[in-house]
């Protein structure tokens, strides 16, 4: 009969770690790129994975949304000169497009929508890039940051 090992204890897997500011955007703005907070993988004794997840609060009016486009993760050796990283088990991570939509009469939509990168073969420094969008030209206001769960340690519990 094999052993049954029950995870009670999940934080000693996994290490969370912030990966951007939070960013205000508003409606009719030109949308800009949002460069996220630089993880030092060594730091955090080297996991093969993070999860970033990008949690969001927006003020929509009715079926206008918010969205996340031009998502990109970058790598580095020294924290400065900085390369597109791509995941060799998923080539092309697409943006994950529409993130919330405004409800009927419109409203408040919160949210978090996950992103999982194997970054065991990337540099000792990793990032996100990306850029928030709303839909409507007035009126729509949002707020989103990223913060990644770092997993996949060569050792547990994670340091």
């Amino acid at each position: 009969m094999a052993d049954f090992v029950g995870l009670r204890d999940i934080a000693s897997y996994i290490t969370p770690v912030s990966a951007s500011a939070v960013t205000a955007i508003t409606a009719g703005a030109a949308a800009a790129a949002v460069t996220g907070a630089t993880i030092d993988r060594v730091a955090l004794g080297l996991p093969q994975t993070l999860v970033f997840l990008f949690q969001s609060s927006a003020k929509l009016t009715a079926s206008a949304t918010l969205s996340l486009n031009s998502l990109q993760f970058q790598t580095s050796p020294d924290g400065a000169t900085w390369t597109d990283y791509v995941d060799p088990y998923r080539a092309g991570i697409a943006s994950p497009g529409a993130v919330s939509t405004g409800p009927v009469g419109g409203g408040t939509v919160a949210g978090v929508t996950p992103v999982e990168v194997y970054v065991a073969s990337s540099d000792q420094y990793f990032r996100a890039v990306f850029t928030p969008a709303l839909s409507a030209t007035t009126s729509d206001t949002a707020t989103i940051m990223v913060a990644a769960i770092a997993a996949g340690f060569a050792h547990n519990p994670a340091p």
